[in-house]
């Protein structure tokens, strides 16, 4: 892979006209009764650990999370000692019954201050063994056995890793590694062992520096915790009571623990949301800095909500939202438009009025009605099938086009119908596992929209230049002052 991997914002401003079949290629399956669009996005990882605090944070959402598919894991010295890590680490994946290897790495004789804290984490009685160092045959077997492109995520030292591919070939399906840098080569994770990096940055293959300064982090509070633990995903629940016991009680109260390693699983999710830039000398290493650091709390906490992956797609590596990407009358409302409804609504917008070829009032409804209905299931795409009241009839039957990108339910999939029978209204039904949930557009906003779009014919003529223009400003001030949160009447039936 070359340096345009890393410019690859840059050239979307000639995959514009493109977007269209983007967004239908999002909803392709194959079909049958296993495999569905989501999974073919599914990211193969190898993950690295030093096992510290941070490290159980980041490696619960990445078991949580079906966008990723985790081969392995791989226990290097660090907050525990490889043996200690890797018996935590087992005892983790058996008491969730899942079927991930895990292997000890590379030992460095470390002894940090902050063990005990790692100890009571990863609830390991601290008993240490000799180092039993078959961590290369296996990455060498994982990566054999796997011909996907897999991203071998680093968590701490790259000292495994530096030791497997020096007595290898570069593995052909060694995507990217995805390493957590820290704030400089003064980092944790550089200082504990600079040799190795030196010879890992010497290596053909594409590295991915995430960190920040230090004061830019986002921090894991008690309020962050309880609202992963509401997504009701086992290791959340898992994480909040490791989190508030013991030793770890205090130090969670005072917003000690800052969002390090959890970057890493949030950045794969939601690339878009940072900022990646080659090195001159060696454009195959790149530094990844988020570019809001409010987003990376919500993000972390939708890796367990099973919503899916913002920003990534099947085609595109990531999905624009830089302001030289976007038109010109879009570019002063678009950071308060992501920052106010999230980076998962802007992108499902964006694809909406691609595929609907204008910015429209009720396209947008669509969107933000089939994101709302997901968030109430607590799912992602293509798990809830609709029924919209909308009928066949502009403007109000613009909204089966919002839903049918926000859910992921289609036609060519037969997810998605619209009932006939009644008198056309900004309304659906959204079913999953035996519910329904009816949820329609209240009519303080439906009568606002009808005034506005009235007034444009009287003013402008139907369907004229004037019109369209007057729908744009309207579509995009909506899509600013609406919220998902506020605007509907839902029940379940």
């Amino acid at each position: 892979m070359n340096y345009s991997y890393f410019r690859f914002e840059n050239h979307l401003r000639k995959m514009k006209r493109y977007l269209l079949g983007f967004s239908l290629l999002t909803t392709l399956f194959i079909h049958n009764n296993t495999v569905e669009a989501q999974e073919a996005a599914t990211i193969p990882v190898v993950i690295d650990t030093d096992c510290a605090t941070d490290d159980f944070r980041a490696i619960a959402a990445f078991l949580s999370n079906s966008d990723f598919k985790v081969i392995g894991i791989v226990a290097t010295d660090g907050g525990l000692s490889p043996t200690e890590g890797a018996a935590g680490l087992r005892k983790l994946v058996a008491q969730f019954g899942l079927n991930i290897p895990v292997v000890e790495g590379v030992g460095l004789g470390l002894n940090p201050s902050w063990r005990a804290k790692c100890r009571a984490i990863w609830k390991t009685e601290g008993t240490e063994r000799s180092l039993t160092a078959n961590y290369s045959d296996s990455l060498s077997r994982w990566f054999k056995d796997d011909q996907e492109q897999i991203t071998y995520v680093c968590l701490g030292p790259v000292s495994s890793l530096n030791g497997w591919l020096q007595k290898v070939d570069t593995p052909h399906n060694l995507r990217r590694v995805v390493w957590f840098y820290g704030e400089s080569e003064a980092s944790a994770n550089v200082v504990a062992d600079t040799a190795a990096w030196n010879q890992l940055k010497m290596l053909p293959i594409n590295i991915h520096l995430v960190g920040q300064p230090e004061a830019n982090y986002a921090v894991s509070t008690e309020s962050l915790i309880e609202k992963v633990v509401a997504t009701g995903k086992p290791l959340a629940i898992e994480l909040q009571q490791r989190m508030k016991g013991g030793l770890l009680k205090s130090v969670l109260a005072k917003s000690h623990f800052k969002m390090w390693d959890e970057m890493i699983p949030v950045y794969l999710a939601y690339p878009s949301l940072f900022e990646v830039k080659p090195n001159e000398k060696n454009p195959r290493i790149a530094s990844v800095k988020i570019v809001d650091t409010s987003m990376v709390s919500d993000s972390y906490i939708k890796l367990f909500s099973g919503q899916g992956s913002a920003l990534r797609g099947i085609v595109l590596e990531s999905f624009p939202v830089s302001e030289e990407l976007l038109s010109p009358d879009l570019v002063p409302f678009a950071k308060s438009i992501q920052q106010k409804h999230g980076i998962e609504e802007w992108k499902l917008t964006v694809l909406t009025n691609e595929m609907h070829q204008h910015l429209g009032i009720y396209s947008i409804v669509g969107t933000k009605m089939g994101l709302f209905a997901r968030e109430y299931f607590g799912v992602g795409l293509d798990k809830v099938k609709v029924i919209s009241l909308a009928g066949f009839s502009p403007p109000v039957s613009c909204l089966n086009d919002g839903l049918q990108i926000a859910t992921g339910a289609t036609l060519g999939r037969g997810t998605i119908t619209v009932d006939q029978t009644a008198v056309p209204v900004a309304s659906a039904k959204f079913e999953y596992k035996g519910k329904v949930l009816l949820v329609t557009l209240k009519s303080s906003y439906s009568k606002m929209a009808a005034k506005d779009i009235s007034d444009g014919i009287v003013k402008y003529g139907n369907l004229t230049n004037g019109y369209w223009n007057l729908v744009r400003q309207l579509s995009i001030k909506y899509w600013l002052e609406w919220d998902r949160n506020e605007m509907f009447d839902y029940k379940e039936l």
